[in-house]
């Protein structure tokens, strides 16, 4: 009994075990289970008649309806019970999985493993593609993903680094994608999420396989995990360093953000698909969700794996990683302000460039700058002025204790770390509002600076403190992420268009911020109908 149909612009057949295969098909053979389920699914929706034409086959006559019926299909085919077949222009009787020996009984004319007539198809499975991966002892969380080439039907294959056995000094892990076609392909990370499909991180199109015989001292396509730590005071010291506290991870690859992750307790990374909400940010009709509410659905993640080396070419140019971190998550104007600007991105975040001197030396061994060795890390903590202020004891500075002993799982691993600011720019203003609006819980209030150019709009807090929960004629203004530097303007901004923003106050310094509690009425304030705001 067999079912004939054309599928991808291909003559296919079903046949029942034990009956011949039409001459000139050959079975269709497939990777995996998930494999034989994509095929099904693809197959009902390119082809719904093909119901009918399965419907024959006594094992799938009692089904009711489409997904059933694709249910069932699947189960056979993992079972065997039916054969899948495609016309194919050579002499192969059977392809097979690039990592499995075949049966010789499956073959015509002897046990060779391929009987083509084109030398070239002959040597199809005689080429790998490798990805070095630095450090050892990795987990099995993060995958290099191959993707599949739907057009030479080969199937995607996702592997975990393991540990090379050629180097003496063991410093790095090798994904080995084994006995695959000569034929271009992509590859990418592969990011499991909670109660959703995994994300897929592209990083390289049109990459070569090489033969399998080749060995290389550096392969041309790289990924280092690393470790993102927090440098927690004025003095940016690696002494004064921590796990990176509650809050948000952006990386910055080619000047656009690549990855946004939340860091949880512990240092452990969350992602976001960037990609979603960047469509739902710029969509111009139908938004499903606020794109400034990202939420993180990765499984927790130790390490962040990022691109060193791609397809030859080193990323540690202007085209780079730059990691930035907030305590808070930024909104995309924030996010694009800093992709319109790379001198901004620059200057504000963490550059990974000296992962340079991975192809030199092979380890990350600096005592100083941004990449240091996790070997090393936190070992040589001291009290930070706050803490020595404060009188605090270090037993009770997770720094000095249990965050220490977390690193310690890591410490043969041979990766490492990346020491970035976290220190809070955060000014809290309390400001009495009698005499300036009555509805002043509805207006905006923008902090800025010209110099450098920075600015920050925000609403008044509902009883955020003492002062303002027992005057109702206060309010607390939160702003995030200031400059050091320059000269502050506060503006009110009313929520009825048709008033004039106001100047509050004008060109004060951020010191003369940090101990302001502005007590000022209507009369202070300037209109500022004939100044640009």
């Amino acid at each position: 009994m067999k079912a004939e149909f054309e599928f991808e612009n291909t003559p296919y057949e079903i046949v029942v075990k034990g009956i011949p295969i039409t001459p000139g098909f050959q079975p269709r053979y497939f990777s995996n289970e998930r494999d034989i389920g994509l095929f099904v699914e693809r197959l009902f929706a390119q082809h719904p008649q093909i119901a009918e034409h399965l419907q024959r086959f006594p094992p799938l006559k009692h089904c009711q309806d489409h997904e059933q019926l694709a249910k069932n299909l699947t189960q056979i085919l993992i079972r065997g019970d039916l054969c899948i077949a495609r016309k194919s222009s050579l002499s192969v009787v059977a392809t097979f999985r690039s990592d499995e020996t075949p049966d010789p009984s499956l073959l015509t004319g002897g046990s060779e493993f391929i009987a083509a007539s084109d030398e070239g198809e002959a040597n199809q499975s005689r080429y790998k593609l490798v990805i070095e991966v630095a450090g050892v002892k990795h987990s099995n969380v993060q995958r290099l993903h191959l993707f599949a080439n739907q057009q030479r039907d080969l199937p995607s294959i996702e592997l975990p680094p393991k540990e090379s056995t050629l180097d003496s000094d063991k410093y790095r892990s090798l994904i080995i994608f084994n006995h695959i076609p000569n034929y271009p392909r992509r590859f990418g990370l592969k990011i499991p999420m909670y109660k959703e499909p995994p994300l897929y991180l592209p990083l390289a199109e049109n990459v070569l396989p090489i033969q399998s015989n080749v060995e290389q001292d550096e392969w041309d396509n790289i990924i280092i995990p690393v470790k993102p730590l927090g440098l927690i005071s004025a003095a940016q010291s690696r002494s004064h360093a921590d796990l990176l506290p509650e809050g948000w991870l952006y990386v910055f690859w080619q000047g656009k953000l690549w990855r946004e992750l939340q860091s949880v307790k512990g240092g452990m990374l969350k992602d976001v698909r960037v990609h979603f909400y960047r469509q739902q940010y710029f969509a111009k009709f139908i938004k499903t969700v606020n794109p400034d509410q990202r939420e993180a659905r990765g499984r927790w993640l130790d390490t962040l794996w990022i691109p060193y080396r791609i397809k030859g070419e080193c990323q540690t140019d202007e085209s780079g990683i730059v990691l930035c971190f907030s305590h808070r998550q930024w909104p995309w104007e924030k996010i694009l302000s800093y992709e319109n600007n790379l001198e901004k991105l620059s200057a504000e975040g963490a550059s990974l460039s000296e992962l340079k001197h991975y192809s030199q030396v092979t380890h990350f061994d600096a005592v100083k700058g941004v990449i240091g060795p996790i070997s090393q890390a936190l070992l040589d903590q001291e009290k930070t002025p706050l803490e020595v202020k404060q009188g605090l004891n270090e037993k009770l500075i997770p720094r000095f204790g249990k965050h220490r002993l977390i690193l310690d799982q890591f410490r043969d691993n041979k990766i490492p770390v990346a020491y970035i600011n976290v220190v809070e720019q955060r000014l809290v203003l309390h400001l009495q509002v009698t005499g300036l609006t009555n509805k002043y819980f509805s207006d905006r209030y923008q902090l800025r600076s010209k110099d450098p150019h920075w600015q920050h709009t925000t609403a008044p807090k509902l009883a955020s403190c003492p002062k303002v929960h027992h005057h109702p004629e206060w309010i607390e203004l939160v702003f995030d992420d200031l400059p050091i530097k320059g000269l502050f303007d506060l503006i009110l901004i009313p929520e009825d268009t048709q008033q004039v923003p106001a100047y509050i106050f004008r060109n004060k310094r951020l010191q003369d911020l940090l101990v302001l509690n502005l007590q000022q009425t209507s009369p202070l304030l300037a209109d500022t109908r004939n100044e640009p705001i």
